[in-house]
């Protein structure tokens, strides 16, 4: 098992929360690691981390 195994249900989170509730993915990158580990990330490292993650659901 890989260390980020343990994120799979963080990630389908964040995917749900964007294609579901229509939020930007930013916004629903912020919920869950504000709720799941209790995480804040300033604006900067949230909006890099998102794009980074919109880049990867747009590749699959």
């Amino acid at each position: 098992m890989s260390d980020l195994e343990g994120y799979r249900y963080e990630a389908m989170d964040i995917i749900s929360t964007a294609s579901i509730a229509k939020k930007p993915v930013r916004d629903a990158v912020a919920l869950v690691l504000t709720q799941a580990f209790k995480v804040e990330l300033d604006s900067e490292a949230l909006t890099r981390f998102s794009e980074r993650i919109e880049r990867a659901i747009a590749e699959d």
